[in-house]
């Protein structure tokens, strides 16, 4: 038997993910005053590090001594805790947040084309396009939600 330091979530990147689950999600590790990689190391094999969003419980990879990695699970609409454990018995004292959102419902676009060079004001339709349908792609054009079930964004230029 080994004592370690806590293990303490720092950041979560992102933090809103549709209800289905699926999102990548990386974590962020406080560094502690202990090596990290020692901690992992106990933990490798079966019992990864794991990750709890209220009652349920993920398993995580470890990306570098400061950061895991996980797929959320499937989970009910809401704002959920997010704890990290490396031996599936004790979870961190400090939690993060996580937004599960209702799924976004594409209905339509239009209009369906525009010039190469972009500036046409494109309207979408469907449901939930509010919270989390601002951002299409990183390097997209904003949207503007005018109704949960409408959205306008202005196409930037294509190839």
């Amino acid at each position: 038997f080994r004592y370690h330091h806590e293990v303490l979530p720092w950041m979560i990147h992102p933090s809103e993910g549709p209800m289905t689950g699926g999102t990548i999600v990386k974590i962020d590790l406080y560094p502690s005053t202990a090596d990290n990689n020692d901690v992992f190391k106990l933990s490798a094999g079966t019992d990864r590090p794991l990750v709890r969003f209220g009652p349920t419980v993920v398993k995580t990879i470890v990306t570098s001594p400061t950061s895991l990695q996980l797929i959320t699970p499937p989970h009910d609409i809401g704002l959920e805790k997010v704890e990290i454990s490396v031996n599936a018995q004790d979870f961190s004292t400090r939690t993060l947040a996580f937004e599960f959102l209702p799924s976004i419902e594409m209905r339509g676009v239009h209009p369906r084309l525009g010039p190469v060079t972009g500036g046409t004001i494109v309207t979408i339709l469907g449901e939930n396009l509010g919270k989390g349908a601002e951002d299409f792609e990183e390097d997209a054009p904003k949207a503007m939600v005018i109704k949960s079930h409408t959205s306008h964004c202005c196409a930037g230029a294509g190839d």
